[in-house]
C-alpha cells in the first residue's frame, strides 16, 4: 500500500489523492504559496515531481478560484494538468476527449469531497469542449462531457448520424465495453470512441479509489 508520502512522489497519482496526501503530510495547506508547500516537503524528505506538482496546483485553484467552470484556458489546462501532461498557462491547447471527461469526472468529485458548491459550466468553457469533439469526430458528448452537446450539435447540424448512435450506445452492455464486437460502419466508429472514453474514465476513477483507500 502506498502512504501518503509515496503518493505524493508519484508521477501519476490523481489530483483528488495527492490532495488528501498533502494535507496528511502538512496539515492545512490549500492556502500556502507552492514554493512554500515544495520546501517543506523537501524538508520531510518528500522530492514532488513537476507531474504531481502541476496536478495538486490545479487541483487547489480549483478549490479556491474554479475558473476551470468559465475560462477555457483554465480548462484545458487542467485537463493536461490531470492527465499527466506539462501545462502551458498562457497556451490554449486541446486535449484529447478522454482527458476532458476525466478532469470534468474529478473536478466534480473533488469539489464533492470538499463540500464545495456543484458548478456547470459556462460558456466558454462549453464552446472548446464542443471544438475538440467535435475535430475528434464525435457526434454524441460523452456523458461527462454531456453539457456540450447542444454546441456539438450546432457545429455538426444535419449529419443524420446522432439518432442511431445514441441509440446504439443506448443499448449497448456498458458491463462489457472491453469485449464490444463492432463494424466499420459510421455508428459502430463512434460508438467505439464512446467505450474508449468511458473505459479511459473508469480506469482513472479506479486508480484514484485505490489511492484515495491506501490513505485509509
Amino acid at each position: 500500500m502506498m502512504g501518503a508520502k509515496d503518493l505524493l512522489r508519484s508521477k501519476t497519482a490523481s489530483a483528488i489523492a495527492l490532495c488528501k496526501a498533502a494535507e496528511r503530510v502538512l496539515g492545512p495547506c490549500l492556502e500556502w504559496e507552492p514554493e512554500s508547500v515544495w520546501v517543506e516537503l523537501s524538508r520531510q524528505d518528500v522530492d514532488v515531481p513537476v507531474e504531481a506538482r502541476d496536478r495538486l496546483m490545479a487541483a487547489f485553484a480549483l478549490r479556491l478560484v474554479p475558473a476551470f467552470y468559465w475560462d477555457a484556458v483554465v480548462f484545458a489546462n487542467t485537463a493536461a494538468a490531470f492527465d499527466g501532461r506539462p501545462a502551458h498557462v498562457a497556451i490554449l491547447e486541446e486535449a484529447s476527449p478522454a482527458a476532458l471527461a476525466w478532469a470534468a469526472v474529478e473536478a466534480a468529485w473533488i469539489r464533492r469531497e470538499y463540500d464545495l458548491q456543484a458548478l456547470e459550466p459556462e460558456h466558454e468553457t462549453i464552446a472548446y469542449v464542443a471544438v475538440v469533439l467535435d475535430r475528434a469526430g464525435y457526434v454524441l458528448a460523452p456523458a461527462p462531457l454531456a453539457f456540450a452537446q447542444a454546441a456539438l450539435d450546432e457545429r455538426r447540424h444535419g449529419s443524420g448520424l446522432l439518432e442511431d448512435v445514441r441509440r446504439k450506445w443506448a443499448s449497448t452492455d456498458k458491463a462489457g465495453l472491453q469485449e464490444l464486437v463492432l463494424e466499420e460502419t459510421a455508428t459502430d466508429v463512434q460508438v467505439a470512441r464512446l467505450a474508449a472514453t468511458e473505459l479511459h474514465v473508469r480506469g482513472r476513477r479506479r486508480d484514484a479509489e485505490a489511492e484515495l483507500a491506501s490513505l485509509t
